[in-house]
C-alpha cells in the first residue's frame, strides 16, 4: 500500500510533502492506515493526490470542508 509499512506490530505512515518524509504516526491496521494516508495526501495535495483507494468528487469535497479547505460560496 502506498505510504504505509509494517513496523514492528504497527502500521507506520509516511507522506512525502517537498522532498521530505512526515511519519503521520503508527495504526494497528493496514487498510486503516492506507485510509489515514489517503486522507493526508488529499489534504496536502489536493485532487490529483496519489490515493490508496478511490474516491468520489463528494467523498474528497467532504474530506476538504473538515478542514475548511473548500471555498463556501
Amino acid at each position: 500500500m502506498r505510504g504505509v509499512s509494517k513496523n514492528k506490530k504497527k502500521w507506520q505512515i509516511m507522506v512525502m510533502v517537498n522532498q521530505n518524509n512526515i511519519y503521520l504516526g503508527g495504526i494497528d491496521t493496514e487498510e486503516l492506515a492506507g485510509l489515514y494516508y489517503d486522507f493526508a495526501v488529499i489534504i496536502i495535495h489536493g485532487m490529483n493526490a496519489k490515493t490508496n483507494f478511490s474516491y468520489s468528487l463528494g467523498e474528497v469535497n467532504s474530506i476538504f470542508k473538515k478542514f475548511e479547505i473548500v471555498d463556501k460560496e
